[in-house]
């Protein structure tokens, strides 16, 4: 079956009071400028994902403009199977993260999050040449995932869109650099095109989502 999939390069696009969020940019070496920034970087997740999902013959709908709500409407309307998120981190953290909704059938949010998390482990282990943990977590919002939970909070509660925030690295750990060369992005993106076609085949997507035509 052919899947129907969104890749959400976050932060770029947004108006209103948000209007020019790129998100995190961090100073590592404190010359006063920032040495990334994330907006600038999660588009080269998307390609690698756009890339090797176009090659393995699904249909993919790219969103980089409008507020979260927005996108998460034209999503809906577009009876896509799954929504990801795309963001790096900030805080030195040594690890990477997938949120899902907490209203997620365990089948849908919980497995994709988990599906994701294992492909990219695998994936950053080979860059880091070292274990990299990685997390499929349930998101709420009223704890520490809030933001994350904000960006995916109008997808896939019952159903699809079944929307996944990725953080799979941390902008501020100099432990991972290696994970932000243009090579290395383009690869996480081949690792969640990897994830989620390993969690249709384990669900049989036809039976566990909406929209199966």
């Amino acid at each position: 079956m052919k899947l129907r999939i969104g890749l959400d390069i976050q932060h770029l696009g947004r108006t209103g009071k948000r209007a020019g969020d790129m998100g995190a940019a961090p100073d590592l070496d404190g010359d006063g400028y920032p040495d990334h920034t994330e907006a600038l970087l999660t588009p080269r997740i998307a390609l690698g994902a756009l890339e090797f999902l176009h090659a393995a013959g699904q249909d993919v709908f790219l969103f980089g403009d409008g507020e979260y709500h927005e996108r998460h409407a034209r999503s809906d309307a577009a009876r896509l199977h799954v929504h990801l998120a795309l963001h790096l981190n900030a805080g030195k953290g040594d690890y990477g993260a997938f949120f899902y909704h907490p209203e997620s059938p365990k089948h849908n949010g919980a497995e994709l999050a988990r599906c994701l998390s294992d492909e990219w482990a695998r994936v950053a282990g080979e860059i880091l040449g070292r274990p990299l943990a990685c997390r499929a977590i349930r998101s709420s919002a009223s704890d520490w995932t809030r933001n994350a939970h904000y960006t995916i909070k109008g997808l896939g509660r019952r159903t699809t869109p079944i929307g996944i925030c990725c953080e799979p690295l941390f902008l501020d750990n100099p432990d991972h650099a290696p994970l932000t060369t243009g090579g290395a992005l383009h690869m996480c993106g081949e690792a969640l095109g990897m994830g989620i076609l390993e969690w249709a085949r384990k669900t049989h997507t036809q039976g566990a989502t909406r929209g199966t035509a």
